[in-house]
């Protein structure tokens, strides 16, 4: 993954606890719908008297990651503003995620390593221009 942004490594990391509060809150938003709660549902047995049971064999949808990787575009074209960069969708994990903290994690790492490096940062001071030659 080439580095994109013009954000340095260090001026992520400034922006990053406001980034990752705000993906989580859209994650937690995200899982929480209707569907997810009908998939739930959908993976477990009731008995005659309606107590929920695990089911031991498992079901379809044990192997299906809680948010998908289609959903998670629209978590990026959210935290877009906060970085002041376009973010690829190549940084999403095919798939999806299976929880939270994976979500986060993954993409913190991801959306860094497009940062350039602090070091990459040509500083100048007046120590550091050239020697002024006196002119005859």
């Amino acid at each position: 993954m080439a580095n994109l942004f013009s954000l340095t490594t260090s001026e992520f990391d400034k922006r990053w606890p406001e980034i990752e509060e705000a993906l989580r809150d859209w994650y937690a938003a995200e899982t929480a719908t209707s569907f997810d709660k009908a998939v739930e549902q959908a993976s477990r047995r009731y008995d005659g008297d309606d107590e929920v049971q695990e089911d031991d064999e498992g079901t379809i949808w044990d192997d299906i990651p809680e948010l998908d990787s289609k959903r998670v575009v629209e978590a990026l074209s959210e935290i877009e503003p906060m970085l002041g960069e376009t973010i690829p969708v190549e940084v999403i994990k095919p798939g999806g995620y299976a929880s939270a903290d994976e979500f986060v994690d993954d993409l913190r790492k991801k959306l860094r390593a497009k940062c350039r490096p602090d070091t990459d940062v040509v500083r100048t001071s007046p120590s550091s221009s050239p020697p002024r030659h006196a002119q005859p």
